[in-house]
């Protein structure tokens, strides 16, 4: 019998989402500033050190916010397997490069 209820009401992620959005926004967020408006770091395209492809879409915001966040200084971003390829030093939680190369 509950099978034929739950299958009646589906569950719609965008409302669920939208109504967490509305609640917080209700409860009150205090101030928010952009990352990348707050002049921490300069902003530079992000760029792939691996291959020189420019990052494209949503990725460039993403790359940008964790950047400003974490104090990144170069716009370079690649994976942990291509930063080794690159002769890099990567630390863990993070892949912040710690040589000489960029």
């Amino acid at each position: 019998m509950t099978s034929a209820v739950l299958s009646e009401s589906k569950f719609d992620v965008y409302r669920t989402v939208t109504e967490q959005i509305i609640a917080a926004i209700e409860a009150g967020a205090g101030s928010c500033k952009m990352p990348w408006h707050a002049g921490i770091v300069p902003m530079t395209m992000p760029i792939n050190a691996a291959t020189e492809a420019p990052y494209r879409g949503v990725n460039i915001i993403a790359l940008w916010a964790t950047a400003a966040v974490r104090r990144y200084i170069t716009g370079y971003w690649a994976s942990y397997r291509q930063w080794q390829k690159l002769g890099a030093q990567v630390r863990g939680g993070g892949a912040r490069v710690r040589n000489s190369l960029l």
